[in-house]
């Protein structure tokens, strides 16, 4: 999930005031090459195990979407992706502020580093506690706008509990990435997905999955994962003290423009779950959920790669590097991206009506659409989009207020 906020200069010229970029690049960071062969090897390492954790989850996900039928997984899939909603918000511009600056510095000014990633997380805590606080004071009216329902004030309350627990562990999740402990990651990773999944299956084992339940779980992993996590990050990041105005203010500076976006992006991506449900209820919303997920596979593989080269990122535009790290990417992206999108299309229905049961063939048509936006996304714009909202967030902000409004439009129509 980052990246602060500095008033100083980067190494792009700034096209407004809300664009300048924010970060000051120490001489040494101009220079300084990554060796491709530890890259390669924790490329590999991340991605590689996060495709099987995730692999592991897709099973264990696709088995609750059988024994609890469209409806209950429609409920399930609207709490999940409305904590996906407030963390996409708030969470992804404090993970990018984190990554902006810290591993700038995490070596060569350590207690800076460590002071912004403290601020960020002091912030993400706030915000997951507040959403608990909204969630008990009005929860009629977050069930309706959510569930569509008022009744249902239990998952109302495990989302809101979802919303802190996801942030909590996207914390220190940042930390092992922008310090490169790409085995630390892993580790936490695996408690969290193979956790759930293995929940998952026990609770189907003794027949106790239900809606609050499949919710519960997905809530409470994160909460496990991070206290694991907590036990092997340094003291000094660890150390509970107040943080730092300066930092508080510096990522609120950097972020106004990228929560804004953030906030139209985690609305529009999930949008048409919930017009779906708005205008046709949770069955045909589940029907939909089930080509969601299998459409998003490849976001899982991508995820892998991107947690790798994200801190790269700012380092390499610094130097002035980036285009050849674009090129690098794109000479592995396009051929198995192009490959990947004719294995979807030709095993993709197939594959559906195999795993899911032949009531969710009304999922073949959508998945057929969304896998080919999914991978186009992942074969061209990851990097590119990344150093945008580091040097322009306003034009980010833009951006993604053009997609919203393109989303809503067709929905409604």
């Amino acid at each position: 999930e980052g990246s602060p906020a500095d008033r100083l200069a980067f190494c792009a010229p700034a096209t407004s005031r809300y664009d300048s970029p924010l970060v000051t690049i120490p001489q040494e960071m101009r220079t300084a090459q990554s060796s491709p062969a530890p890259l390669r090897r924790n490329v590999v390492l991340v991605t590689g195990g996060r495709v099987s954790l995730v692999a592991v989850w897709f099973a264990a996900t696709m088995l609750m979407a059988r024994v609890l039928g469209q409806v209950n997984f429609g409920f399930y899939t609207l709490c999940t992706r409305a904590i996906g909603v407030v963390t996409g918000c708030f969470g992804d511009p404090l993970d990018m502020a984190v990554m902006r600056q810290a591993p700038l510095y995490l070596h060569s000014d350590r207690p800076r580093a460590v002071e912004i990633i403290r601020s960020a997380f002091w912030i993400r805590a706030t915000l997951g506690i507040l959403s608990i606080a909204i969630a008990l004071a009005a929860p009629g009216l977050v069930g309706w706008v959510v569930l569509g329902s008022r009744s249902f004030p239990n998952l109302v309350m495990l989302t809101a509990l979802g919303i802190l627990g996801d942030l909590l562990l996207r914390s220190a999740l940042g930390y092992f990435q922008v310090s490169e402990r790409f085995a630390a990651f892993m580790v936490v990773d695996c408690i969290w997905q193979l956790g759930r999944a293995a929940v998952v299956f026990i609770f189907i084992h003794f027949d106790m999955m239900r809606r609050e339940t499949a919710v519960l779980i997905y809530v409470a992993l994160p909460y496990i994962a991070f206290v694991v996590a907590t036990l092997v990050i340094p003291g000094d990041v660890m150390r509970l003290r107040p943080p730092s105005r300066r930092q508080v203010a510096d990522i609120v500076h950097y972020s106004k423009w990228m929560v804004a976006a953030m906030m139209m992006a985690a609305v529009y991506e999930r949008l048409d779950v919930f017009l779906l449900n708005w205008f046709h209820g949770p069955g045909p919303t589940g029907v939909y959920a089930a080509a969601m997920m299998f459409a998003m596979a490849p976001d899982f593989v991508d995820g892998g790669i991107q947690t790798v080269l994200g801190p790269k990122v700012a380092p390499a535009h610094a130097s002035g590097n980036f285009p050849a790290l674009q090129r690098a990417y794109l000479a592995y992206s396009i051929p198995l991206g192009i490959l990947a999108a004719a294995a979807a299309v030709l095993l993709g229905g197939p594959g559906i009506r195999t795993l899911l049961s032949i009531r969710f063939a009304g999922s073949v048509a959508p998945f057929k659409i969304l896998v080919l936006s999914t991978l186009f996304n992942i074969v061209f714009t990851p990097l590119p989009a990344a150093l945008l909202s580091y040097i322009a967030p306003k034009k980010v902000a833009l951006f993604t207020l053009t997609g919203l409004l393109m989303v809503a439009i067709g929905g409604l129509a």
